[in-house]
């Protein structure tokens, strides 16, 4: 739910719809399970919080700090979704 999305102290990113195996994976990471907190909405259920984060795209990957939306990431690209995440995470 959006109001969850605000209450995350660190780093949060939602996908949209299916995401890429990476992202499952991301998230199990010990190196991140500190620093990101990985959400999955389903966009056919929760309309609001798409249109909140303008997404047009499945996958869509939002990257939120502190409220406010840093990037984001349209499209299954692995290795930049990764590299995303370890920089705005600072790995």
């Amino acid at each position: 739910t959006t109001s969850a999305l605000l209450a995350v102290p660190k780093y949060t990113l939602v996908c949209c719809n299916n995401p890429a195996p990476i992202f499952h994976k991301l998230s199990e990471s010990s190196s991140l399970k500190d620093r990101v907190v990985f959400l999955k909405i389903d966009v056919d259920v929760n309309h609001e919080t798409a249109a909140k984060y303008s997404v047009s795209a499945m996958p869509t990957f939002v990257f939120i700090k502190k409220g406010d939306v840093v990037d984001r990431l349209m499209g299954a690209n692995a290795q930049r979704l990764q590299s995303m995440i370890e920089e705005i995470a600072g790995i």
